[in-house]
């Protein structure tokens, strides 16, 4: 009777795994692991950079183009214009 109490057993413990100690993986292998990582969030970093600097080199010719545009169609003069922006605000003074 004990023998099929422990075949039984044997068969509910079957597909589980014990608790033990993992592997312990060389300190080389770490190190090649997160230098691999570490290059390919570098890469992914600067894809992401260069898409901010276009999209932002963009954005300032849209001002730019929107800038010459209000210019063009002011009823101020250059001069006046010139003078509006590099003066000083009211605050400041």
């Amino acid at each position: 009777m004990s023998n099929m109490r422990q075949m039984r057993s044997a068969k509910k413990c079957e597909g589980i795994k014990m608790a033990g100690r993992k592997p312990s993986i060389p300190i080389a292998e770490k190190i090649k692991r997160a230098e691999e990582a570490l290059l390919k969030s570098k890469a992914k970093y600067d894809t992401d950079a260069a898409v901010l600097r276009d999209l932002l080199e963009k954005q300032r010719a849209i001002r730019n183009k929107e800038l010459i545009a209000a210019v063009a169609s002011s009823t101020r003069s250059f001069d006046e214009i010139m003078e509006f922006i590099e003066s000083k605000p009211a605050d400041e003074l």
